[in-house]
């Protein structure tokens, strides 16, 4: 009975010599023991590697102790990456927005989470490091430069960082060899240019006075271009819309300040700070309504004083502007930009003389303010033809700042006119190490090649 139970289950076994039972055979696996393997795959997946939560929002402590349009800002923008946080762009934007207000430790929590989300993208790493530097931890933010560099060779701005922490750092030796690799990378780049001699001390103090005066002009990336947008705090809105309204572009400047304006309605200084954007881009009368009206709420509100007597002296009103410049004198006989008023006011009058006087009191005001011995010189050499004394006052201003562009302008042409072609030829050869894309530069060379082989 044994033998035959046995039989008869061989018998009903199929045979790998029958086709059919081939082909019965290869139906049988995608119908079972291919799913279980697919369910023993989840379970494995999902018992021993659960899903990866998304990387935590960051937000600041005290979101509600923020500046009004900043805290809604910052509260539309968590929202908003909250809805999806596994969003590279997002968490990338997001981090950007607190760069731009210097809440530096969330900005660095968000670029770490950008980084992990996408780490093929070196500006996330960019970011992440420049967070840690502007947190005050240098040594930190420099080993994460030099680890961007390595992961990212041909990054230009992972270079230029690298070379500006390591100069800062006094580390000469690992600056120079940065800077040439930004060089190389960006040859139009004209930071790698300025950088390069760092042996030599000419160029040093030149690249030290670049530091100085320029501590806001680092090298651009895709990212570093959104930060006007996105920065809301009062006082970074008004040195934005400055520097606008200065560069010609007054519509965003005054579209920056009109967005402020409903938080801060009774702010003075941003009224005021709009009423110079109205004087740049010649609205003067707008400016003059607007400031009038802040002197009915604070009739020694020195700095409307001040603009109001620069929107008189645009309008043609020479004696209220002197008279405007004169009550801002009484309020602040200490205040630089009072007597820089007066000068205004003088100029507008024809007064050359007395307006020298008045930039002469700015000075004594403030000694180290290259910009006034600009003004003196200018005043010296255009108005009263004192060419002796306005080359004084420019060299001064180069002892003050040497890296005034505008100055070696002056000089090199002053020199030229003078027939001092030395002396011109070394005016333009600090401009070319310091602004090498300045557009008058190619015409002062020319007119330098010209005065040479007449």
């Amino acid at each position: 009975m044994a033998r035959l139970r046995t039989s008869h289950f061989l018998s009903v076994l199929p045979s790998s010599s029958s086709p059919v039972q081939s082909q019965n055979k290869k139906r049988f696996w995608p119908r079972t023991v291919l799913a279980a393997v697919v369910i023993a795959l989840v379970f494995f997946v999902f018992r021993f590697h659960p899903p990866v939560p998304p990387p935590e929002v960051p937000a600041p402590n005290q979101l509600d102790k923020l500046e009004p349009q900043l805290r809604d800002y910052l509260a539309e923008k968590i929202k908003w990456t909250r809805e999806e946080p596994r969003d590279f762009h997002r968490q990338a934007t997001l981090g950007m927005v607190y760069a731009a207000n210097s809440l530096w430790r969330e900005a660095q929590r968000a670029f770490r989470n950008a980084a992990k989300l996408n780490p093929r993208e070196p500006l996330a790493a960019l970011y992440v490091a420049i967070s840690t530097q502007e947190m005050g931890e240098y040594e930190e933010a420099l080993g994460e430069f030099r680890q961007l560099t390595l992961r990212f060779p041909d990054f230009p701005q992972g270079f230029y960082r690298l070379g500006e922490a390591a100069l800062r750092g006094g580390l000469l030796d690992e600056a120079e060899p940065a800077f040439q690799r930004l060089m190389a990378l960006a040859p139009r780049e004209w930071r790698g240019y300025a950088y390069r001699g760092l042996g030599r001390i000419e160029d040093a103090r030149l690249h030290l006075a670049l530091g100085v005066s320029q501590t806001r002009n680092f090298m651009e990336d895709d990212w570093s271009q959104t930060v006007s947008q996105h920065a809301k705090l009062v006082q970074d809105q008004m040195e934005i819309a400055s520097e606008y309204s200065a560069a010609g572009q007054s519509a965003k400047a005054e579209e920056i300040l009109s967005q402020a304006l409903p938080y801060q309605p009774e702010n003075l200084t941003l009224i005021n700070a709009l009423a110079i954007v109205y004087n740049r881009s010649g609205r003067p009368d707008k400016a003059r309504a607007v400031l009038l009206n802040v002197l009915q709420k604070d009739a020694r509100y020195l700095p409307a004083l001040v603009t109001l007597s620069h929107s008189c002296a645009d309008l043609g009103l020479n004696d209220d502007a002197l008279n405007y410049a004169n009550r801002a004198i009484e309020l602040g006989p200490s205040v630089v930009q009072t007597y820089l008023a007066k000068a205004n006011a003088l100029l507008a009058a024809g007064r050359d003389s007395e307006a020298l006087e008045a930039l002469e009191a700015a000075n004594r005001c403030d000694p180290q303010n290259a910009e006034i011995q600009i003004e003196l010189g200018d005043v010296c050499l255009l108005n009263l033809r004192r060419t002796k004394d306005a080359l004084a006052h420019y060299e001064t201003a180069l002892k003050l700042n040497p890296v005034l562009v505008p100055v070696y302008v002056r000089l090199a042409d002053l020199h030229m006119h003078l027939g001092r072609s030395k002396d011109a030829q070394t005016d333009l050869e600090t401009l070319r190490k310091i602004s090498p894309r300045m557009p008058d530069l190619v015409a002062l060379e020319a007119r330098l090649r010209k005065l040479a082989n007449p």
